[in-house]
């Protein structure tokens, strides 16, 4: 039987290297004890089992059998257990802790102390069986225990597995026998079971390179950037394909003229996919200051190579001069009437006045739209073009801006914005009284007015030699007295002038009331007279207070007198309107009271 010479000598061999495992386990790589890793569980791709009865056949149902045991029929056989695993996926993880674990279902003497050995074999060169078995090469070591059955005792396949895999295999074979010395007796044979048997690897990958190094949380920077953050912030985002806690960045920072003078800062750890911030030392954020950055990603076994090197300068100093301003359009200190208009774009030039860093421009002012323009170069200049927001003095301030995002103080510009906006000349208008309003075009090359009328259809006009036109208002409608009509012009271009936009008030033209009797007495008529203002009224409305039921009467050349009987006491105030003949109603005299005393007792 070709097991017994083979495992005689190599036995001897397998101690050595079951000693040398344990202490290549302890004693290198960069894990630490307290880390964790991820465990998998492989189940076997095949198993099988021989028979000494049987020296030429295989076994690959039922359990499996180890050992020396009886059949039905009391005939003695002796059996080992072939299992084979593909370790394959695991090629390029970095190995922990493998344990081989082959459950027991059954021993034949609980009494005797567990006989089981685990063996690696040597690739099979032609069929396993009891008659053709291939070599027994490397022991496993057991961790003892004094249970009879153990629904899962390790065996360290740790190194086994580790070098099956640096010699480019892809699959393990464990055989799970019976001790040579003891194989044949029947007391120490044991079944274990065929389908649960596994290798629980402990395994770690390699974390990769941070996928991102960013300057700055908001705002960000840009690698190459000149900043002036002296509190910054770098944030880091690791990666590990493993789904576990433990993942961390290393940070390093250095000048970019000294990197002997490099830092390293670890982070307290996070998730892949998630970030890390650093904040910088302040004393290395100093003005002048070019450094560098680089971060690696950590999972306590193992660490990703560095990120490319981000550099960065320190720039906390401010643009010292002022920018120049110039306008073709709004020149400087312009005076009433001014230039340009609201509605007329104009072009302001912006220069660095000899700062080199200077690459852009940030403006606002009194009556003028906000912005930021780059320049065209570094130190260069800046034209934008802007449209004041109405007429009258208006200030622009500009201000330099550096690479850094440093600002210089603001140079102030003032001017005087020309009205282009028509005028009006007048706004009340009388109820049902056609109104004629002249307008006035002040837009150089005015061909055109327009207007509107409470916010109803644009009428068109057009702008007569004079510069001047009429439009005709008639408003019907007592029931608001303010009116809001917009006016303005166009040139032959098509181009707008500003808005001219007048609130017209409406007089309602309500009628006047009056009474001889001012203190009247509860349940005494007293006379009232209305005149009316509405030429052609035709009849009065009056009622007591704002809710009173209405009365009318007829107008007669405008005028009415009516007797009315107070009916409680206190202040009381008749409000009286007029209609004209086209049914055109007043507007309420809502300013007539009288004080109605308590009649005296009888």
């Amino acid at each position: 039987m070709r097991s017994t010479g083979v495992r005689a000598r190599v036995t001897r061999l397998g101690v050595v290297l079951a000693a040398a495992i344990a202490g290549t386990v302890v004693g290198t790589g960069p894990a630490q004890a307290a880390q964790q890793h991820v465990t998998a569980n492989v189940s076997p791709v095949a198993w099988l089992s021989t028979d000494s009865r049987t020296p030429n056949k295989v076994i690959t149902s039922g359990d499996a059998r180890v050992g020396a045991w009886r059949d039905e029929q009391g005939r003695k056989h002796v059996s080992k257990s072939y299992f084979t695993f593909d370790v394959s996926a695991y090629r390029t993880k970095t190995l922990i802790q493998v344990w081989a674990r082959f459950p027991e279902l059954a021993a034949n003497d609980c009494a005797k102390r567990r006989a089981t050995e685990v063996w690696l074999t040597a690739p099979a060169e032609h069929r396993t069986t009891w008659a053709d078995q291939p070599r027994e090469t490397v022991r496993l070591t057991g961790v003892p225990s004094t249970e009879c059955l153990h629904n899962s005792p390790p065996w360290d396949a740790t190194e086994v597995v580790r070098q099956a895999l640096a010699r480019g295999k892809s699959k393990v074979t464990l055989v799970v026998s019976i001790a040579e010395d003891q194989q044949d007796k029947l007391a120490f044979g044991r079944t274990y079971s065929s389908r649960y048997p596994t290798l629980e690897i402990g395994y770690n990958t390699a974390p990769q390179v941070p996928s991102k190094v960013q300057l700055g949380g908001f705002p960000r920077y840009d690698c190459g950037a000149t900043i002036r953050d002296t509190s910054l912030q770098v944030l880091v985002w690791p990666v590990d394909e493993d789904p576990i806690p433990g993942l961390r960045s290393r940070l390093a920072v250095w000048p970019v003229d000294r990197p002997q003078d490099r830092q390293e800062f670890v982070g307290t750890g996070t998730s892949s996919g998630y970030s890390e911030s650093f904040a910088l030392p302040s004393a290395l954020l100093t003005n002048g200051a070019r450094l560098a950055v680089a971060a690696r990603s950590e999972d306590g076994f193992a660490v990703s190579g560095w990120t490319a090197p981000c550099e960065f300068t320190v720039d906390t100093e401010a643009p010292a001069v002022l920018p120049t301003v110039a306008s073709t359009v709004y020149t400087e200190g312009s005076v009433f009437p001014g230039v340009g208009g609201e509605t007329v774009a104009g072009d302001f030039t912006f220069t660095a006045n000899g700062v080199a860093d200077v690459v852009a421009f940030t403006y606002r002012g009194n009556n003028m739209p906000m912005g930021t323009v780059p320049a065209e170069q570094p130190g260069g200049q800046a034209t934008v073009s802007l449209t004041p927001v109405r007429a009258g003095a208006a200030t622009l301030e500009v201000a330099s801006v550096d690479r850094a995002g440093n600002q210089s103080a603001w140079r102030s510009y003032s001017f005087w914005v020309r009205r282009t906006a028509p005028t009006v000349d007048g706004y009340v208008v009388r109820l049902a009284e056609p109104k004629v309003f002249t307008l006035t075009a002040n837009q150089p090359g005015a061909v055109a007015f327009t207007s509107v009328l409470d916010g109803g259809t644009p009428v068109t006009t057009p702008v007569g030699p004079d510069g001047k036109a009429q439009v005709t208002v008639t408003l019907t409608n007592a029931d608001r007295t303010q009116h809001p009509f917009q006016a303005w012009t166009v040139d032959a271009t098509g181009h707008r002038s500003g808005v001219a936009d007048q609130s017209l008030y409406l007089d309602t033209l309500a009628p006047d009331a009056s009474t001889d009797v001012w203190s009247p007495v509860v349940g005494v008529a007293i006379p009232l007279t209305f005149q009316a203002n509405l030429p052609g009224s035709v009849s009065f409305t009056y009622r007591v207070g704002d809710s009173g039921p209405p009365t009318t009467v007829p107008a007669v050349d405008g005028h009415a007198e009516v007797s009315w009987t107070p009916e409680t006491a206190g202040p009381t105030t008749i409000e009286v309107r007029s209609t004209n003949a086209d049914g055109i109603t007043s507007g309420w005299n809502q300013n007539f009271a009288v004080w109605v005393e308590n009649a005296p007792p009888a």
